[in-house]
């Protein structure tokens, strides 16, 4: 649940079964440093769990982006806060071709925000001068 509190995942990150740590791992108010012990188990379910938190940290995506596992990485790419970096390394990935066209499209769509973005921008801006201007 999204109100889960801090201190409850903090008990349940402690718990054995697999799929009570996806659980926790995935979630959005899972504290930092649950998130850092969870990084290192070695089950790859975890990991692409880890993938998918909105709040993960860079430094943890660099480091699950080191993984050869095609799930984390298809994760790594479908995180909304995976960062342009990280998405131009995954389109030189060698160790798939759906990861790399996954990768690709993210950054076509990034790139076409950043772009909207840009002439939203400019247009405030000449807005604002002729409204400082007149």
């Amino acid at each position: 649940h999204s109100n889960t509190p801090e201190q409850a995942l903090r008990v349940l990150s402690k718990d054995e079964d697999e799929n009570i740590l996806v659980a926790v791992a995935k979630h959005p108010r899972c504290p930092l440093e649950v998130l850092q012990t969870l990084l290192k188990k070695d089950e790859v379910r975890i990991k692409s769990a880890l993938a998918c938190n909105p709040n993960i940290p860079l430094d943890m995506l660099k480091t699950l982006n080191e993984s050869t596992n095609l799930c984390v990485k298809l994760n790594i790419i479908n995180n909304a806060n995976t960062p342009k970096e990280i998405l131009e390394k995954l389109c030189k990935d060698h160790s798939s071709n759906k990861v790399r066209k996954n990768a690709k499209e993210k950054l076509e769509k990034y790139n076409k925000r950043v772009q909207k973005s840009n002439v939203i921008k400019q247009i405030v801006r000449k807005f604002v001068n002729l409204i400082v201007n007149k």
